[in-house]
């Protein structure tokens, strides 16, 4: 838990113990081309959902505050015409005592995996955990 200075009020919140960077993957190629194939940062914008929509426990316990997934950034594309092969997404989740950085990356891995199954790509979707006591997260 921490408690930090906002506008008009103290706000508390609790940080997250798990994150990673995912490195989607997809078809490179042109946007006006007759060829169709779904590019990564189409493929990351639907993880993106696939995320959100995931299921979390509730507050359980003397922890006040439940597990939260948060996707923080989200880097891909160049221009308009190109198709880009490659979008980074970072994936920050608040742990709790019930709901560990285990449940964390198994949750991520099922979205990745769903994500993979539906919306093929002669490359997998690739999660790179960040390494707690590192100073930085995944790039």
């Amino acid at each position: 838990m921490i408690g930090y200075p906002g506008l008009d009020q103290v706000m508390v919140g609790g940080h997250g113990l798990w994150r990673a960077g995912i490195a989607v993957h997809g078809a490179s190629g042109y946007s006006g081309s007759r060829r169709s194939a779904v590019g990564a940062v189409s493929r990351a914008a639907h993880l993106v959902r696939l995320l959100d929509a995931s299921p979390l426990p509730g507050a359980a316990g003397s922890f006040p505050l439940p597990p939260k997934l948060t996707v923080t950034y989200c880097h891909g594309g160049e221009g308009f015409s190109a198709v880009s092969d490659r979008c980074e997404i970072g994936v920050g989740v608040r742990a709790t005592p019930g709901f560990g950085a285990r449940a964390a990356e198994d949750l991520v891995r099922a979205a990745v995996s769903e994500l993979d199954a539906l919306l093929s790509t002669p490359r997998p979707t690739e999660v790179t955990a960040w390494a707690p006591g590192r100073r930085t997260g995944p790039a």
